[in-house]
């Protein structure tokens, strides 16, 4: 987990140059229709993930980060566009500064490069529900309550939780079968083999015994 400390945004989405200092403590972005609220949100999704939440996925028509990130006045210039994220890992007490590129999107430089803060920045992009849009909040909010459940697991990705569930189940009744017929196979092997002893035993206390008599 990280909080955030400083943002910085240039030529990004809606947004042409804004610094914020949220200083790790939960902040709200209030303003009128067009002001550039969503572009906040959009500008740390990015610098944690390399993507835009909402410029991809159904009903997106295929809109590219490098294409539509850019502020309208750098819309050929992706590498004007750039945000840099200033945040605490909290475990490490650790501050480090992330910066990305809407030009080289799938990199990023972070300074100090320490294994911590590698770490945290990749556990963020693999958990992109940490930053939620607000079409995806709208959408629980309007949910009808007896569906909310299960809109709060698709919203929150927990849906992904229920189908490792089932696979674990599934290899472990698969594992469980496996290691019954193996421990049967060892009795029967066992078994054999005290049997094949026994016999053994028999037929040489049979021939002991004739040995005796002719002698």
């Amino acid at each position: 987990m990280i909080q955030v400390q400083k943002l910085r945004i240039k030529e990004f989405r809606g947004i042409r140059d804004l610094d914020l200092s949220m200083d790790s403590s939960p902040f709200v972005v209030v303003g009128p229709n067009g002001s550039g609220k969503s572009g906040v949100v959009d500008a740390i999704d990015f610098a944690l993930t390399g993507n835009v939440a909402r410029l991809s996925g159904a009903g997106t028509g295929g809109i590219s980060v490098a294409k539509h990130a850019p502020h309208v006045h750098q819309r050929d210039n992706p590498a004007a566009a750039s945000v840099t994220l200033t945040f605490t890992h909290p475990a490490s007490g650790q501050t480090g500064t992330l910066t990305r590129s809407v030009k080289t999107a799938a990199q990023f430089t972070l300074e100090p490069k320490t294994p911590e803060l590698v770490a945290a920045v990749e556990w963020a992009a693999r958990h992109p529900e940490l930053i939620l849009s607000r079409r995806e909040v709208i959408k629980y909010v309007n949910t009808e309550p007896g569906k909310r459940a299960q809109e709060v697991q698709a919203l929150l990705k927990l849906d992904r939780i229920d189908e490792t569930r089932r696979l674990l189940n599934t290899a472990r009744n698969k594992t469980s079968t496996a290691a019954r017929s193996a421990d049967d196979a060892v009795k029967s092997a066992e078994d054999a083999v005290k049997r094949r002893s026994r016999h053994h035993r028999s037929a040489a206390e049979r021939g002991h015994g004739g040995s005796q008599q002719e002698a």
